[in-house]
């Protein structure tokens, strides 16, 4: 008795990870930012969703503005082994692409019985990024009971923004030095 419920689910089993290695488990969306620069971002996964994923949020920077990003992206999970995670969701990676490549570092700690739940969380931080699109991707696996019980992840996006000053700008400003020198040196002379 025991080994045919082993076996249906063993079977059982399989046959959610053949679907799911042909399940396009990846999605791409547009971060929006409020007014204060600032995005959050989540993901739960439903049932059919499991195993590895690539999420991309896309996002640009406008032209004649510079920009300095912090991203911070966390999820818990258990039970993890071979590449199969039972409960909850596993990042393996956080980047951000564009006119720059960063890649994330990670922090895990564990929690509960025998130590076997694990916060995930990752911080990355980009300075001077320059007018241009970006992707923020993270990377994971989710896992096998996802739909059944919650299995997601969350981040948030800061943005601090500045406004690069035009050649006009600088050429005005020489200008002016330059008219503040002849004045004070006409002072002298007098």
């Amino acid at each position: 008795m025991i080994n045919k419920t082993l076996r249906a689910f063993a079977v059982t089993l399989l046959a959610l990870l053949a679907f799911n290695a042909n399940a396009n488990n990846n999605i791409t969306a547009p971060l929006t930012f409020d007014s204060n620069d600032e995005a959050a971002f989540s993901r739960t996964f439903h049932l059919g969703e499991f195993g590895a994923f690539t999420d991309s949020y896309t996002f640009s920077i406008q032209s004649g503005t510079e920009a300095d990003l912090s991203a911070n992206v966390g999820s818990k999970y258990s039970l993890s082994f071979a590449n199969i995670v039972l409960f909850g969701v596993d990042l393996t990676n956080v980047s951000l692409t564009g006119l720059v490549n960063v890649n994330g570092v990670q922090t895990t700690t564990s929690f509960g019985l025998f130590n076997l739940g694990k916060n995930n969380t990752f911080s990355l931080e980009a300075s001077n990024l320059t007018a241009g699109d970006y992707s923020l991707n993270i990377s994971g696996i989710s896992a096998l009971t996802s739909g059944v019980f919650k299995s997601k992840y969350s981040g948030d996006v800061s943005l601090t923004v500045t406004a690069v000053p035009e050649p006009e700008t600088y050429s005005m400003m020489l200008a002016g030095l330059g008219l503040m020198g002849f004045v004070a040196r006409r002072k002298l002379k007098a």
